[in-house]
C-alpha cells in the first residue's frame, strides 16, 4: 500500500512539474509574440513620423508653398461630386494630410458638421458634412479618403472625431497619426516624466510650439476670438452655429485657418514630435 501511494504522488509530482514546464514555454512563447507585435508596431511608427516631414509621393511632389499666416486657399465643397473630385486628388497624391472636424458635442450622438482637410502645400478644403450628410463620405470620397491606409492623417485628439465618424457613418480612420500623442510624449521627454494632469488642447498647444512667429500668434488669437464669439456658449455664442447655413464667414475663416496652421506648425518645427 505504502509502494502504491509513493507511486501515486510521484505521478502526481510529475503530472505537475510537466503542467509548469508547458506553463513557462506557453508563457515564453506569449512574451515572444507581443515583443514581436511591439518591435513592428514601434517601426511602423518610426516611418509614419518619417512620412510627416517628407510625405509618401515623392520625387514629383510639386514645391512648397512659402509659408505664411494665411491659408493660400480655402475651398467649400457641399457638392458630392465636386468633393470627389478633390478628394480622390488628394487620395491619388499620396501625401500627408491634416484633418480636422467641427460640430456640436462630437462623440457617436453629437453632430458632425464641417471636415477641414489640408494638404502641405493647400488648398484647405472643408466639407460642408451638416448640408451633404453621409453622401459626403459614400459619394463625395472623404470616407475613402479617411479609411486609406497609405495616405497620412495627422490629427489632433481624434476620440471624438472618431467615435462620431464610425457610430454615424460608418467611417474607420485609418493611416492616423494623432499628434497630441506625439506631443505628450515630448513634454514627458523634456520633462523628464511630470506632465500635467490633463491634456493639452490644440490651441493651448500651438501656443507653446516655438516655430510660429509673433505674426502667426496675433492672427491665430483674432480667428480664435472672432470664431468662438459665435460658437462659445460663454461669450454669447451658440454651438447651433456650425450648423446654420450659409456658414459665417468669420466660421468658414476660422476654420480654414486653424488648420493651416497646425500644418504650420508641424512643418515648421518638431516640438509636437519626438
Amino acid at each position: 500500500a505504502a509502494t502504491a501511494a509513493a507511486t501515486a504522488a510521484a505521478a502526481v509530482q510529475g503530472d505537475l512539474l510537466g503542467w509548469r514546464r508547458q506553463r513557462r514555454r506557453l508563457h515564453r512563447r506569449t512574451c515572444s509574440c507581443w515583443r514581436g507585435v511591439l518591435r513592428r508596431r514601434h517601426e511602423r511608427a518610426i516611418r509614419r513620423r518619417a512620412d510627416i516631414g517628407r510625405g509618401r509621393a515623392s520625387t514629383s511632389a510639386p514645391p512648397e508653398r512659402p509659408l505664411t499666416s494665411d491659408p493660400p486657399e480655402v475651398i467649400l465643397l457641399d457638392d458630392p461630386e465636386k468633393c470627389a473630385d478633390a478628394m480622390r486628388a488628394l487620395i491619388a497624391a499620396g501625401e500627408p494630410c491634416a484633418v480636422d472636424f467641427e460640430g456640436i458635442a462630437l462623440s457617436r450622438t453629437g453632430a458632425l458638421c464641417l471636415a477641414q482637410v489640408a494638404p502641405p502645400n493647400g488648398p484647405v478644403y472643408l466639407v460642408d458634412v451638416a448640408r451633404m450628410g453621409a453622401d459626403a463620405f459614400s459619394t463625395g470620397a472623404l470616407g475613402a479618403l479617411l479609411e486609406a491606409k497609405h495616405l497620412l492623417k495627422l490629427v489632433f485628439d481624434c476620440r471624438g472625431d472618431a467615435d462620431a465618424l464610425f457610430h454615424q457613418f460608418g467611417v474607420r480612420m485609418r493611416g492616423v497619426f494623432d499628434v497630441q500623442v506625439a506631443f505628450c510624449v515630448k513634454k514627458d521627454k523634456d520633462h523628464k516624466g511630470k506632465r500635467s494632469a490633463y491634456l493639452m488642447g490644440l490651441r493651448k498647444a500651438l501656443k507653446e510650439c516655438p516655430g510660429l512667429d509673433d505674426e502667426t500668434r496675433a492672427a491665430l488669437d483674432e480667428v480664435k476670438s472672432k470664431g468662438a464669439r459665435l460658437f462659445a456658449p460663454e461669450l454669447g455664442g451658440a454651438y447651433e452655429a456650425w450648423t446654420a447655413r450659409p456658414m459665417h464667414p468669420d466660421l468658414v475663416t476660422y476654420a480654414g485657418k486653424f488648420i493651416f496652421i497646425f500644418v504650420r506648425a508641424i512643418r515648421l518645427t518638431s516640438c509636437f514630435v519626438c
